[in-house]
């Protein structure tokens, strides 16, 4: 937990640093802190749609599909996935809100 909380508080720094934001997803993930992996997805894809690899985030999350996660705040995975499909069909034409 310190460690997603270093990097929430390295991104208020460097809130354009996509190495920073992959690195909130990575341990956001390894944390089952599903929001906050969420709202790292976002980021990575506001900060360059190019880069970002969506095929890496279904590894991570298939990681999960033999358990039933629930994060510190009571968001499940199947909710986590929601957030996500409505994040990549909201870059079309709007900025995506969760």
């Amino acid at each position: 937990m310190d460690a997603l909380r270093a990097l929430k508080e390295a991104v208020k720094n460097t809130y354009n640093n996509w190495k920073i934001w992959e690195n909130v997803l990575f341990v956001s993930l390894d944390l089952n802190e599903l929001a906050d992996a969420v709202q790292a997805t976002n980021r990575l894809l506001e900060i360059n749609l190019d880069r970002f690899e969506p095929e890496l985030l279904l590894v991570l999350l298939n990681k999960y599909t033999d358990r039933d996660l629930v994060d510190t705040q009571g968001n499940s995975r199947t909710q986590l996935l929601s957030w996500i499909t409505n994040s990549f069909l909201c870059r079309e034409g709007s900025a995506a809100a969760f």
